[in-house]
Order: structure tokens, then C-alpha cells, then sequence
């Protein structure tokens, strides 16, 4: 039995390795979004901390734990949202998707980028990603 969700809600990203939420978001269409978390984008429009979060669980081949906290009708869903994100705030969790908090310019995600290229260079993360490739070829 598959399992159903709801297209319009209010979700949250936990982190794997704190277990604390990292980003409360809300949605009309979940599967969009969801795939716009997996395929991780940094020139999408995120805050400098959103994409340095993604970018260290990218590093580390981890990937952020989709949690539905509501189904919501889509003239709720805005109000559920920053309830969510308000009582999160108070509890403690490192939210990277504050609305107090800027998007990132141009320049600090290119910035960003090189350093997410030069740690996965240093880290030898291409070359392995690459050899595995190969072998289950």
C-alpha cells in the first residue's frame, strides 16, 4: 500500500545529523517542491545559510528528512507556516529559512559555490563519486 501525501501543506527539512529542523516551508504542490529540495539548487531563490546547510549535507552524501507537520487548505497554508516557523524559533531550531534573513546575492552564491567545489576537490569527492560510477557500470 502506497502511502498518500497531501499536495498542499506545511513540511519541515531535519537535518540527520542534529535531528532539529533546518527549514519549515509550506506548498500547494509537494512533489515540486520536494524535488526542488532533492535536486538541491543554490541559485534558487534561498538564503546564504539555506544553500551552506544543503551544501555541507551534500558534502557529507546526506540528505535532509522531508516531515509533514500539516495538510492545509492553500488559503491557510501561509498562516499554518508561520506558526510552524514561530514555535520552531522559540524551541530552538536552527532555521535557515528565517523571513528576517536576506536571500543570497549573486556574488556570495558564486562565492559559496567555489567553496563547495574546492571542499569536494579536497576531499577527493569527484574522483570517488566517479569510480563508483564505473564500477556499477
Amino acid at each position: 500500500m502506497s502511502k498518500q501525501f497531501p499536495n498542499c501543506c506545511v513540511y519541515g527539512l531535519v537535518d540527520p545529523r542534529d535531528g532539529l529542523y533546518h527549514y519549515i516551508g509550506s506548498t500547494i504542490c509537494l512533489g515540486n517542491r520536494l524535488m526542488q529540495h532533492v535536486t538541491f539548487d543554490c541559485w534558487s531563490d534561498h538564503t546564504i545559510e539555506y544553500c551552506r546547510w544543503r551544501m555541507e549535507l551534500e558534502i557529507e552524501g546526506r540528505q535532509p528528512q522531508l516531515v509533514i507537520l500539516c495538510a492545509a487548505r492553500p488559503d491557510t497554508v501561509r498562516r499554518h507556516e508561520r506558526t510552524y516557523i514561530r514555535c520552531a524559533l522559540e524551541a530552538g531550531h536552527p532555521l535557515v529559512n528565517q523571513q528576517s534573513r536576506p536571500t543570497a546575492t549573486h556574488g556570495e552564491k558564486e562565492r559559496l559555490l567555489l567553496e563547495y567545489k574546492q571542499l569536494r576537490a579536497n576531499l577527493g569527492l569527484d574522483k570517488i563519486e566517479k569510480a563508483v560510477r564505473r564500477r556499477n557500470r
